[in-house]
């Protein structure tokens, strides 16, 4: 991995890296950004040639950082290496689709957050991701977002989330019961 900055392009940290992912320029710019991000759900239901060769394209994506990881014993960290790429996509994500700017970059840098906490590397920035609406236990440093109040009459999240699986479920069971009949 490699960072085309100032002067041509040099080695770059697993933290810096972390930070480049997970920043909201690239967020914000799908179209140049990060493949795995925007195409991993469509992969997933292709045929096994075309999950062979993405499998193909993101292992030595995986080693490379295993062994910025652990560079005496790279193979060792390569399970670690997976987790903190899985959590990377599942972040970026979560953050694209978010419509709350500002929820979408505490995602973001809870993100960052946790894969440093993963590769045992503690944050070196004072405040770092510190905005309105984020809450930081002063034990154990963890993120919480604290959001407004809702809005009378509104729905909480996690009703309309049920409400929308119970949908989803309601039209399988339809479509399960069209397909019987």
């Amino acid at each position: 991995m490699r960072d085309a900055g100032g002067g041509g392009a040099r080695p770059c940290g697993v933290e810096e890296i972390l930070r480049a992912h997970l920043s909201v320029r690239h967020r914000d710019s799908p179209e140049h950004g990060c493949p795995s991000a925007s195409l991993l759900d469509e992969i997933a239901r292709c045929a096994d040639a075309t999950r062979r060769a993405y499998t193909d394209e993101v292992l030595p994506v995986i080693d490379d950082a295993a062994a910025r990881v652990v560079p005496h014993d790279p193979r060792s960290a390569r399970v670690q290496a997976f987790s903190v790429y899985a959590l990377m996509v599942g972040t970026l994500q979560l953050s694209r689709a978010l419509v709350d700017q500002q929820l979408a970059d505490v995602v973001l840098e809870q993100g960052i957050q946790s894969a440093l906490t993963l590769l045992g590397t503690e944050d070196r920035r004072q405040g770092a991701g510190r905005s309105r609406g984020v809450r930081v236990s002063p034990g154990t440093g963890a993120w919480r977002w604290a959001p407004p109040p809702p809005r009378a009459g509104a729905r909480s999240v996690m009703a309309s989330h049920a409400g929308a699986n119970r949908d989803v479920d309601r039209g399988v069971r339809a479509v399960k019961l069209r397909s019987v009949g």
